[in-house]
This record gives structure tokens, sequence and C-alpha cells, in this order.
């Protein structure tokens, strides 16, 4: 009897441990699907777009993130890498430390990516930070948004900045 009941616990064993390992695995996949798939395209696509969306006068910047695993949870944590152009230094900051016009241009253009995206998406809705911007950079992200529109896009803006109301007509 006592070697029926050590089989079964040695059999419980082997199934617990190969479900720990196909746990890890899946989270291991999950992982690597986000890291090297989803957000690597995203993030090479945003950045690109950060470069057409940004002013010459503006110190240059690109999105990064570095991703952390809690549990089974996948946390995201975005970055701005600012490149100071005389002495060619990198400094990465949290997006929550952003300023207002680098948070506008950064979800502008991540919504600029996933909407250029082949879907059936034809609509795109903006009820933020034209306000953060000064004159260039809300004259440049204007045209972006104006040349979306000649290209059959919806675009719906919602804001209170005078030159925005009188530019959109």
């Amino acid at each position: 009897m006592g070697s029926l009941l050590d089989k079964i616990s040695i059999n419980i064993a082997n199934i617990l441990s190969l479900l720990e390992t196909i746990i890890t695995n899946f989270q291991d996949f999950r992982i690597n699907m986000y890291n090297k798939i989803i957000l690597n395209k995203l993030l090479i696509n945003t950045n690109k777009m950060l470069k057409n969306i940004s002013h010459k006068d503006t110190k240059p910047f690109e999105l990064d993130y570095i991703i952390n695993v809690t549990r089974d949870i996948i946390h995201i944590n975005w970055l701005i890498k600012n490149t100071n152009i005389t002495n060619n230094e990198k400094q990465i900051i949290s997006i929550n430390q952003a300023s207002g016009y680098q948070q506008f241009v950064i979800s502008l253009a991540l919504r600029l990516c996933l909407f250029g995206n082949k879907t059936t998406c034809k609509q795109l809705f903006i009820d933020e930070g034209f306000g953060t911007l000064d004159e260039n950079s809300l004259d440049l992200a204007l045209s972006t948004l104006e040349n979306l529109r000649s290209s059959g896009k919806t675009i719906g803006l919602i804001s209170h900045v005078n030159t925005l109301k009188e530019r959109i007509g």
C-alpha cells in the first residue's frame, strides 16, 4: 500500500513539475512575443514617426521600453532617450518625466502608427495636448494631421487652442 502511495506522490510531483515548465515556457513565449514582435515593430515605426513630426529646434529623443515581469503580469515601462547633440550623450528618463511636448508627440506618434496599421479603422479622435505645444510644434503636428486627412482618414480634434480652431475651421 505504501508503495502505491509513493508512486502516486511521484506521479503528482512529475505532473506539477511538467505544469510549472509549461507555465514558465508560456510566460517566456509571451514576453518574447511582446518584446521581439509587437513592441519592437511599434517602437521602430513610432520612432520614425517622431522624427517626422518633431521640429528641428526640438532636442532629439526616441521612445524605448523595458519589460518587467511580476508573477504573471507583464509590465511595459516606457522610456525616453534624450540625445544631447553637442556631446552625443544619451539621457534615459521615464515617460512620466517627459515634457508636455514630448508626451503629446509620443502619444500622437503611437496613435498614428497604430492608426496607420492595415486595419479598417478610418477615424482618429484626439482630445489632448495641443495647449502644451509651441507654435512650431503645433504647426508641424497640424500638418501631419492634415496629411492624414487628405489621404481619406477622418480625424476628430477637441481643443481650446485658437490656432487649431482657425486652421481646421
